[in-house]
């Protein structure tokens, strides 16, 4: 399986370089991960590999454990709930900017943070 991510994302580095559009890999944690500290192998194992295909990464992953109230980041099917789904955004948003100082027609992630 790692494998053919590595090549997916050799694709996709390819094409963003060739067409000169940039790609953010957004890491995600799951239920486990953020409410009982489970190992976040998996986003590690794709982060580098998408940094190795000259992607940029985005990891929400200390966003989501560090947030005082978990179970408000989900709804009983363990998806993220609204509050959830706003602290990715606020965090994308920060990322972005970070990365591109003039991406200034982005919200300020202070006023989409839950």
């Amino acid at each position: 399986v790692r494998a053919d991510v590595r090549a997916a994302f050799a694709h996709l580095g390819d094409a963003s370089a060739r067409h000169r559009v940039p790609v953010t890999v957004v890491l995600l944690p799951n239920y486990e991960q953020v409410s009982r500290g489970a190992r976040l192998a998996v986003q590690a194992a794709v982060a580098e590999d998408a940094r190795a295909a000259g992607l940029d990464v985005c990891d929400v992953c200390d966003a989501f454990r560090a947030w005082p109230d978990k179970p408000a980041l989900f709804i009983p099917d363990k998806h993220f709930s609204d509050v959830g789904n706003r602290l990715l955004l606020a965090e994308l948003i920060a990322h972005l900017k970070r990365t591109d100082p003039g991406a200034t027609d982005l919200p300020d992630p202070a006023g989409v943070r839950p």
